[in-house]
């Protein structure tokens, strides 16, 4: 069920950008209550079925993967794309992801300052990790990011994906952009950023984009998902919560990293 109920009457809904719609009442979206409960009543258009092929825990990730492939989209990517991702949490491990199986990347990047998250995100797309620090500036960001690849010429980034939302992450993005290169940004949080607009989006024609949440994606990573294009199965928590336990798997969802120090991304709770 995708999760975001609209007006269907405002430009945003008629032009088809419904997720920008102002008065969208977004399951768990303060006031709004979330779904953890056996039943709820939810418009028809926006349910989906999925096929027996598919489990329910991996209808799941639906969501989640839904905003990597808004992301991916808006960023442009296309087969053959070398693909920067900024920031290896969930979002930003599933955009890497989508990155490559779905849009067929041939080469990606993936920096975070958690060793952890950065390994375990380059080992799902076959890319290459990159341990920043906190404190790095965003020259320091591509140095590191140059040296990995191995050369100091001009980084030859297609794309640029932020999964961070922070100043500097997006501002090491933009340098390492072709000319004309697209930055999109994924990563929502409030407040300003500094950035290079005029070294990068003026001199260089660098594209900067950003997303909110998703539009018209839900039946596409269905049919990914199901076809066994976008394998997310490792990446579900193979422990069963069930309500007496929710507030466990709250907590284990916020810390990121199991007992074994091993990246989490997805952790379901069962409503029996």
């Amino acid at each position: 069920m995708e999760p975001g109920v609209t007006c269907g009457e405002c430009a945003q809904c008629r032009g088809g950008m419904y997720n920008l719609c102002p008065k969208v009442q977004f399951w768990a979206t303060p006031p709004v209550d979330g779904a953890l409960c056996k039943y709820v009543v939810h418009p028809a258009r926006l349910c989906f079925k999925i096929p027996d092929s598919m489990s329910f825990d991996e209808g799941a990730m639906v969501e989640p993967v839904s905003v990597a492939m808004h992301g991916c989209r808006t960023a442009g990517i296309s087969p053959g794309n070398i693909v920067l991702v900024l920031g290896c949490g969930p979002i930003g491990l599933l955009c890497a992801l989508c990155a490559r199986s779905a849009f067929g990347a041939a080469q990606i990047v993936v920096v975070d300052p958690i060793a952890a998250r950065a390994n375990y995100s380059a080992s799902v797309c076959s890319g290459i990790p990159v341990v920043v620090k906190p404190s790095d500036s965003a020259e320091d960001m591509v140095s590191k990011i140059r040296a990995s690849m191995g050369t100091t010429a001009e980084t030859p980034f297609d794309c640029c994906i932020d999964a961070t939302g922070k100043g500097t992450p997006i501002a090491a993005g933009l340098l390492m952009c072709r000319p004309a290169g697209t930055m999109c940004c994924v990563g929502t949080r409030e407040g300003s950023a500094n950035v290079p607009l005029l070294a990068t989006c003026n001199v260089r024609e660098v594209v900067l984009k950003g997303i909110f949440r998703y539009r018209n994606t839900w039946p596409t990573c269905i049919r990914l998902i199901s076809s066994g294009t976008l394998k997310v199965s490792s990446l579900i928590h193979p422990h069963i919560y069930r309500m007496d336990t929710a507030t466990e798997a709250f907590s284990l969802a916020k810390r990121g990293l199991d007992d074994t120090g091993k990246p989490v991304v997805k952790v379901v709770i069962h409503i029996d």
